[in-house]
């Protein structure tokens, strides 16, 4: 039995809608997600992760889901002190009516197409994940903005299993963490530089 297409922005609503009133933790999240419980975990955290102030704590968060579809794993797993620890209702509500008003209509773009196989997706899924992860804690001012853009473009693309927009996720992942390599090479020879001068 095929299992009928559910948009992102549906899920997301459905989330917000039946939300618990002040506070909700990553196990209730996982319980309503089900089947989409990588995709969406990863999505609403690179949407969290764009505010700053907590995409330290979002980078954190991202490295469990990330670490686990690399592992092979089916659903993510959280440690029980994390995964029964209180988050603010408030910052689902903002991720998902930031999200959806742009998910509406990128959804009209975005369908199945380029199939890989799952395993194959989810190691690359990871792995892209966890190297945008690291650059959202650079601590530069709204940097965050941009890795937190690409996690969010691949989550999408594994949702909705668009094997294009997850091509353009992952090469915009790499391309990213190449330029932050090379300009922490550049400042760490403009420093070694600075220290012989002095």
């Amino acid at each position: 039995v095929t299992t009928a297409h559910v948009p992102t922005s549906v899920v997301l609503q459905d989330l917000l809608d039946h939300a618990p009133t002040d506070q909700f933790t990553i196990r209730w999240l996982l319980e309503r997600l089900n089947r989409h419980a990588f995709g969406i975990v990863i999505l609403l955290l690179a949407l969290v992760g764009m505010v700053p102030g907590i995409c330290v704590l979002s980078a954190i968060l991202l490295l469990i889901p990330a670490s686990e579809m690399i592992a092979g794993r089916i659903v993510p797993t959280f440690p029980r002190r994390l995964a029964d620890r209180q988050f603010s209702t408030r910052y689902l509500a903002n991720a998902v009516r930031r999200a959806n008003p742009v998910l509406l209509h990128v959804e009209k773009a975005i369908h199945p197409r380029w199939r890989i196989p799952p395993e194959i997706t989810n190691r690359v899924v990871g792995v892209a994940v966890i190297l945008m992860a690291i650059l959202l804690i650079a601590p530069i001012p709204m940097i965050q903005v941009f890795p937190a853009s690409v996690i969010a473009t691949i989550a999408l693309a594994h949702i909705e299993s668009d094997g294009l927009l997850l091509a353009i996720g992952v090469v915009g992942a790499l391309a990213m963490s190449t330029l932050a390599f090379m300009a922490i090479w550049e400042i760490t020879l403009g420093a070694g530089w600075l220290s012989r001068l002095s």
